[in-house]
């Protein structure tokens, strides 16, 4: 862009998209976490090209909090170089910087398809950052299939992550691992996922509000199970042959609880095995009687309720079911195993309503755990954590009504009808 406005005076830096274009960095990959996003190699915390995009979008727009991200990142700027010595001639000054207090604490990046909710987006010591996708563009290219998937970090480790690695574009473990639908916090139906390798098998966002006390999020995946892999994707991992009808997956974090509540909606032409899938660079306890999980990072927890009645089956495993391939002078401690853990609900009926809820607790926490419980009535289903409660309707509404009391003990309110 800046050597079409030196050649020709035609800005692009003027466009939307350049203006807004640092606001994903900002919220998607924070100068202080190492949490993987979405696609393709994006595991670690931000480097000297990150540090550089920021300072060149701060100088640019005048932005403190770009500056602030810039200054943020520990890694050094790139090497001086002709471009670097032209950008700043034209846009000599720097912006001082100012962290991201006063901006909204999630955000919905409409042309991608992707939601980031945040606790505490300028301090990353006690932040709490919930990534969610459902994209038009599919699971192509440097795409995954992973539609309605999230990631979970606290601060600045993640919890629940995307797994697998990315050797070389195309390699045995990005294809057979990486790609699939496995590979994420996603869902499978009858042990199948998305399309892989193909624009088609898309998602998209249909709900997303935020506030001061909640945020919701939904998106609809359903499509992208339907639609088959390109051949060279696996084809037989795919659920477009198993009657799929509806894949909407919805949530609701209650910030200052550091809670969210996650309702799946599948619905099948035939009852289906549903897998519920999480996974995690650490061992996940499982208290298969209690239903829930727990796994940690170095900075906290996450405590995990699965609510759905009837048969489960719970297991996990550190391994891929294809090895990372061996890269060249890599050293195999680039790539170490991750933990998958597979929640497995048995066919039962065509239409599922997988209810679960997740809180997240720092290590130097000292308040009581608050109790986690069921909410059901007629049409509505949720959950009460401790004197918070969330309730989805069951409709084809997308509609969401939650409250939670104040400090000073007032009550707040969040409905959501669309």
């Amino acid at each position: 862009m800046h050597a079409l406005y030196v050649a020709s005076g035609v800005n692009f830096f003027a466009t939307p998209w350049a203006r807004n274009n640092g606001r994903h960095l900002l919220y998607f990959q924070p100068p202080y976490d190492r949490s993987p996003s979405f696609g393709d190699a994006s595991y670690d915390r931000p480097k000297s090209l990150h540090k550089e995009i920021m300072q060149v979008y701060a100088a640019v727009y005048q932005d403190p909090y770009y500056q602030w991200y810039a200054n943020q990142v520990e890694a050094p700027l790139f090497q001086a170089s002709a471009h670097a010595l032209s950008h700043f001639l034209y846009w000599p000054r720097v912006p001082q910087a100012k962290p991201p207090t006063d901006l909204p604490q999630a955000i919905h990046l409409r042309d991608t398809g992707w939601v980031a909710l945040h606790s505490n987006l300028a301090r990353g010591a006690d932040n709490v950052m919930l990534q969610f996708k459902s994209s038009r563009f599919g699971s192509f290219n440097h795409s995954h299939a992973d539609q309605n998937s999230f990631i979970l970090s606290a601060g600045g480790e993640p919890l629940l992550s995307d797994s697998g690695y990315y050797p070389w574009y195309g390699s045995p473990h990005d294809v057979g691992w990486s790609r699939q639908t496995i590979a994420h916090n996603a869902i499978l139906v009858d042990g199948k996922g998305q399309g892989v390798w193909n624009r088609e098998a898309a998602g998209s966002i249909v709900a997303f509000a935020s506030s001061a006390e909640f945020d919701y999020v939904a998106g609809d995946a359903t499509r992208a199970y339907q639609i088959p892999s390109a051949p060279q994707g696996r084809p037989e991992l795919c659920a477009s042959g198993e009657g799929v009808r509806r894949v909407v997956r919805r949530i609701v974090f209650a910030r200052a609880l550091r809670c969210f509540v996650v309702l799946d909606q599948i619905e099948t032409e035939m009852p289906k095995t549903i897998q519920f899938l999480l996974h995690s660079p650490s061992r996940f306890e499982i208290d298969a009687a209690a239903r829930t999980l727990a796994v940690e990072n170095h900075h906290a927890g996450a405590a995990i309720h699965l609510f759905e009645k009837g048969p489960a089956e719970i297991t996990q495993t550190d391994q891929f079911s294809v090895p990372v391939d061996s890269v060249p002078d890599s050293g195999s401690e680039k790539f170490p195993n991750q933990w998958h853990l597979t929640c497995t609900f048995a066919p039962a009926a065509s239409a599922r309503r997988l209810l679960s809820v997740i809180t997240v607790r720092f290590k130097r926490d000292d308040a009581p755990v608050p109790a986690v419980r069921r909410l059901e009535s007629p049409g509505w289903l949720g959950a009460a954590v401790g004197e918070a409660t969330v309730e989805f309707d069951l409709t084809t509404s997308l509609r969401v009504r939650c409250r939670g009391r104040e400090p000073d003990g007032r009550w707040h309110w969040f409905e959501y009808d669309g």
